[in-house]
């Protein structure tokens, strides 16, 4: 038998063990094909893609993470491989196969592995290469999506970056039996027969370090983020270290105090089970733990970001179209060729709601002043009649209403001397600097955001119909601005007409605002990364998976007689697969679920910064990880099952 056929062999006879590997090396492989084949298409080379050029600088900075990851992953893999299959060697060199023979053969089985995952990841990659393509085109707002093409380029990329890959892998790898002798490789690891070691001073540090870190985290705002950043994840990479280590014994070994609950069914196994499962894992599980927290931080982060621009944006934009003039202006488009337009398009405008406000300054003192937008009580309520808003009690003249129109409240941006003067229930306004100071008596505060605050200014000052004649009257004609508001039917599917009008107005464009545009610009922006991080995501999620999995499957011949043991002192099949699912469980789900709750308390820090609740937008992410270790775990039991079954049925 060549050393070809024998490495072939060792593959298909240990595939259970490489599955998990292979899979990972195969995805990573198809990721880097799809970039390399974007940066490499003809119309992204010939600018005729918006914005092209400037997402392939950030394909190839993904490229080069994905290698890197790629490297430290196949390197753990191949090392761990090696340290499995010790006893092998030993018997090889025993029998007389020479350190170099063997050395030849591990490269074989390394390059025949990586010959399957370049081409199965390519061929994978060529298949959803088409829909790829149209996903980037629709983000990009192509106006003819990107044709499939299939480049000589990318293959050749990515057949050179992943072939020196493994072969720089291989050789690392090998660099392991060259330093153990025969005595070294044939025996056996010696398996931990009494309790691991534990101490409660690292108990209490790792439950110390980790509400320190909760709490900092929770109390985070604008102003100490970047004090606390630092130190957030230090505390919380500590705790979570002596979690695995240390504060998950001393909770199981609570368990084991409780007679009745630790004899009851089968919690005596468990319990003893996954004390020395988690203390021998304690390092990987930790690993998988932080690398999954920081992947599902930034994923959630740039899915929390898109939902809410996308919030930001239909506040910001309370009507489909407002058209503003300034001054002595005329409209950029008159009003009876907007509606003209709208009906050519298929839009029905349903109603058309005219303000008139005006631009002015508060004033407390020569060293404090803040713009403002004055707005007659009466158009006020029909505005925000239209929007189905509250409407404002009556005032009398010299009396005005506060509403803060802005996404953020404004007085959280503001000093505590700020926020004193502007909570002043009377206020001092003037349109010009040599014009007459109006006084006001602020009959009530909120928050409302009405007319859209890139026209108008965040803060609104309500009068009365009396004050807002006498205020026009005396303030010239550039402070006074006109607005008209839009609504009509269908109007999320009113970009080609916003389209149109923005054309009609020509340089006066400026004086439109409309929210499906902003929603347009917004996605254009967001979606790419939400695209590029989901797909960096979930190579990182079934890489950690992989691992894990790897890690389990390593320990499968100590595991399986473990467990056909059970079968032999009187347990059933259906007994002993419930004990798997729990132990295969706690691995997987273990630092899913201290990942996820690392990942609550990040986006905890976020919602402080932004001043809005995004906690729920990283639970679609937290899922999607979960579905993806629940398939491992689908998989790897029943690959512990069929082993089981077979040596029970042998012995």
């Amino acid at each position: 038998m060549t050393f070809r056929r024998l490495a072939i062999k060792n593959i298909v006879e240990s595939w259970q063990r490489y599955s998990a590997y292979f899979l990972s090396c195969m995805f990573s492989v198809m990721i880097s094909f799809l970039y390399s084949s974007y940066t490499h298409h003809p119309d992204v080379i010939g600018d005729r893609i918006p914005s092209g050029s400037s997402l392939s600088a950030m394909l190839y900075a993904c490229e080069v993470m994905i290698m890197t990851f790629a490297v430290l992953f196949t390197l753990y893999s191949s090392k761990s491989f090696v340290h499995s299959r010790r006893k092998e060697f030993g018997l090889l060199t025993l029998f007389g196969m020479t350190k170099w023979q063997i050395r030849r053969m591990m490269i074989y089985e390394q390059m025949a592995i990586a010959i399957l995952a370049i081409g199965s990841g390519i061929v994978t990659g060529a298949l959803f290469l088409k829909l790829f393509l149209m996903v980037m085109s629709k983000l990009l707002g192509a106006e003819v999506p990107m044709s499939f093409y299939l480049s000589k380029n990318a293959i050749l990329s990515t057949v050179y970056g992943y072939s020196l890959l493994f072969f720089i892998v291989a050789l690392i790898s090998i660099r392991v039996i060259g330093k153990a002798s025969i005595i070294e490789l044939l025996k056996p690891r010696r398996e931990q027969r009494h309790a691991p070691a534990f101490k409660w001073l690292f108990t209490l540090i790792g439950i110390g370090c980790i509400g320190w870190g909760y709490l900092l985290a929770y109390k985070a705002n604008l102003w100490s983020v970047f004090i606390v950043f630092v130190p957030t994840v230090l505390l919380t990479s500590i705790g979570t270290y002596f979690l695995f280590s240390h504060v998950s014994y001393a909770l199981l070994s609570s368990i084991k105090r409780i007679k009745p609950l630790y004899y009851k069914g089968k919690t005596l196994l468990h319990v003893t089970r996954a004390i020395h499962r988690l203390r021998e894992n304690a390092g990987v599980l930790f690993v998988i733990t932080m690398l999954c927290s920081f992947v599902l931080s930034g994923t959630s982060t740039f899915f929390a970001f898109n939902k809410g621009y996308q919030h930001s944006a239909m506040l910001s934009n309370p009507f489909d179209l407002m058209m503003w003039t300034q001054g002595e202006e005329e409209l950029p488009i008159p009003i009876d060729k907007v509606k003209k337009t709208a009906q050519d398009y298929g839009h029905e405008i349903t109603s058309l709601y005219e303000a008139q406000v005006i631009t002015a300054e508060i004033m407390k003192d020569p060293n404090f002043n803040r713009s403002v937008t004055l707005i007659s009580l009466e158009e006020y309520n029909r505005l925000a009649a239209a929007l189905h808003y509250p409407a404002l009690s009556p005032i009398h003249k010299g009396e005005a209403y506060w509403v803060d129109q802005s996404i953020y409240s404004e007085e959280q941006f503001m000093s505590p001397d700020e926020q004193r003067r502007i909570r002043s229930k009377t206020q001092h306004v003037r349109v010009t600097e040599d014009g007459p100071v109006y006084t006001f008596e602020i009959q009530g505060r909120g928050r409302q955001l009405l007319l859209s605050t890139e026209v108008t200014r965040p803060l609104l000052l309500v009068v009365s119909n009396d004050d807002m004649k006498q205020v026009e009257g005396s303030s010239p004609t550039d402070s006074i601005m006109q607005l008209y508001n839009f609504e009509w039917k269908d109007s999320k599917r009113n970009l080609p007409l916003i389209e149109k009008l923005e054309e009609l107005a020509g340089d006066r464009s400026y004086n439109l605002r409309s929210r499906v545009r902003e929603l347009s610009d917004v996605e254009y922006v967001t979606s790419l990364a939400i695209v590029l991080s989901m797909m960096m995501g979930t190579l990182f999620y079934i890489a950690c998976g992989s691992i894990l999995t790897f890690k389990i499957m390593t320990d499968l011949q100590r595991d399986v007689k473990y467990y056909t043991s059970l079968l032999h002192i009187g347990l059933s099949m259906k007994e002993v697969r419930k004990v798997i699912t729990v132990q295969v469980g706690i691995i997987f789900f273990l630092p899913c679920l201290i990942a996820s709750i690392h990942t609550i308390f990040a986006m905890k820090t976020l919602s402080n910064l932004l001043y809005t609740n995004i906690i729920g937008y990283s639970s679609v992410v937290i899922f999607g990880y979960m579905m993806v270790q629940f398939l491992y775990l689908i998989a790897v039991r029943q690959g512990y099952l069929h082993k089981i079954k077979k040596q029970f049925r042998d012995s």
